[in-house]
């Protein structure tokens, strides 16, 4: 079987929604899906910078970076990899009174922060990137 270049298997970027976070009232981001192509390679990144933190080790049991999928090492280079390739831009973001401007940086930070919102934005996208593809499928299915 030749693989079609046409058809593209990554989601697609520029596919954006607004998603307002509970409990805080006034507070939305606007969104991208997760597993597009960039958002896949920076997990990807990651991924492989970890194991190789964790195999400079003898035995890899007390190198500082190896990461317990609970651990909150691993949320600030999680909330970066959301912050560079998912949230596109917020609203209703204050501090101390002040609207604070969304930039990456600023929404790494928050997002290391607020380990709440990070779950919940890193959830949406999810379900973002899932409805996506069977948005997609579907229409494949019917050509």
């Amino acid at each position: 079987m030749a693989l079609d270049i046409t058809n593209k298997s990554f989601l697609p970027s520029d596919e954006t929604k607004w998603v307002d976070v509970p409990n805080y009232e006034g507070v939305r981001f606007l969104i991208r899906p997760a597993y597009t192509m960039d958002y896949n390679l920076a997990q990807a990144n990651y991924d492989n910078w970890l194991q190789r933190q964790i195999a400079q080790t003898t035995d890899g049991s007390d190198c500082d970076v190896r990461v317990h999928p609970h651990d909150k090492r691993k949320l600030p280079l999680q909330a970066e990899i959301l912050a560079l390739h998912v949230v596109q831009d917020w609203e209703g973001v204050v501090a101390q009174g002040e609207t604070i401007d969304f930039t990456p940086d600023n929404c790494t930070e928050l997002l290391t922060n607020n380990p709440d919102i990070y779950g919940y934005i890193k959830a949406q996208a999810e379900e973002f990137a899932i409805e996506l593809s069977e948005q997609a499928y579907k229409t494949r299915k019917k050509q």
